[in-house]
């Protein structure tokens, strides 16, 4: 299965993030051909499930499909007397699509936002927009949470929010601070969170703070119109927070609108609007979680077994015994990571060329010395 998109963590980026929408008159199987999931292959699990009011759901791969109020043999597992209450009519499907869930899509069907919002739009059925996340990864240090922590205290923003908070988690055990800034309710419209990415995988030394606007409503379906407008989540997810919230340079003005725009509030909100295609970075993105958990949960357990042993290899046997079947998220960061060698090979190979010291004729380079030209070349290649 072929992964869409190549986000590397050197790299900003604009990502939805979560997906909640109610729509009427349609089923669930028509759902799954718009998200590009109605594969014979795709292990949709279908069960009750009562949750938001319906009874039954169909998931995958955390992406999730709420359906069956409408119909009392769905409560046959319920009190008898209380069934008929629970039947509602009016509730239509419930497309519920979480941050896992979206990467999800993204690999696995189709992948196109667009296309999903598109069609999801043009339905003549009533559409409604529960939740939309948008997220703002800042990988290049644009931002420093502790300067935004201590403006946030200081109370030396501007705009709509009349609340925030701070909130730090400790755990010791792993080494591990975590800090996360909130501005806004989140019962309101928007909400905008702001916290360490990298340190809540449990990876300190990477610089990966986030920006998440989460839109509830009529700002929801607002964003989700101008996005299919614009054909642009960044120049949108900038507006939204452009006229929510503002950080400031104090100046002793009375007046905090009156005030400059932080330096570093200035370069996210520009930032963002640049990046016009945004990247759909699918399951590989969130495998990066999956690497952190074995370095920090099973990391010294490993090293014992080595130690033990000598290597892990009989471990790994063992574990294909086990599973001889791998899950498909696995096998997309196994095509992934082929990939990008791939893509590596064949710049070095372009460069090869274009320098005159390839051998057609026989599939390698012409060199005067005996010199490795990945030590020449390779690092500048991979950085690019």
């Amino acid at each position: 299965m072929e992964f869409r998109g190549n986000l590397d963590l050197q790299e900003n980026a604009i990502l939805i993030d979560w997906l909640t929408v109610t729509l009427h008159d349609i089923t669930v199987l028509d759902i799954q051909r718009m998200l590009g999931l109605d594969a014979a292959d795709i292990d949709w699990e279908d069960r009750l499930a009562f949750r938001h009011g319906y009874p039954r759901q169909c998931t995958f791969a955390n992406i999730v499909i709420r359906y069956g109020a409408d119909n009392i043999d769905n409560y046959q597992d319920t009190e008898k007397s209380t069934a008929a209450e629970k039947v509602r009519y009016d509730m239509g499907i419930c497309l519920d699509m979480s941050g896992n869930g979206c990467r999800a899509f993204e690999t696995y069907g189709h992948g196109d936002w667009f296309k999903l919002l598109s069609d999801i739009c043009s339905l003549d059925s009533k559409i409604n927009f529960t939740r939309i996340d948008l997220a703002f990864d800042d990988h290049t240090g644009i931002l420093d949470l502790n300067r935004i922590r201590q403006d946030t205290e200081a109370r030396y923003f501007t705009g709509s929010p009349k609340k925030s908070r701070i909130i730090w988690s400790d755990d010791q055990k792993e080494d591990i601070q975590g800090l996360t800034v909130y501005i806004g309710s989140e019962k309101s419209a928007v909400f905008v969170r702001i916290y360490d990415k990298a340190s809540e995988r449990g990876f300190n030394t990477r610089h990966w703070i986030r920006v998440e606007m989460q839109l509830r409503l009529e700002r929801a379906l607002s964003a989700v119109a101008e996005i299919l407008k614009s054909r642009d989540v960044g120049f949108t997810f900038a507006g939204v927070l452009r006229n929510y919230c503002c950080f400031r340079e104090p100046t002793g003005d009375s007046n905090k609108s009156r005030w400059p725009v932080s330096e570093y509030w200035d370069k996210l909100i520009n930032g963002a609007a640049r990046i016009r295609l945004w990247i759909s970075p699918g399951e590989p993105y969130n495998f990066r979680k999956t690497e952190e958990q074995m370095v920090f949960q099973y990391g010294q357990a490993l090293q014992a077994y080595e130690a033990i042993h000598g290597n892990i290899s009989d471990l790994l046997a063992e574990s294909r015994r086990v599973h001889p079947d791998l899950k498909k998220k696995y096998k997309v960061a196994i095509n992934e990571a082929k990939l990008e060698r791939q893509r590596s090979a064949d710049s070095l190979k372009q460069l090869r060329m274009e320098l005159g010291i390839y051998d057609w004729n026989n599939d390698f380079p012409v060199l005067e010395d005996q010199m490795d030209m990945a030590e020449i070349f390779g690092d500048e290649l991979l950085k690019k």
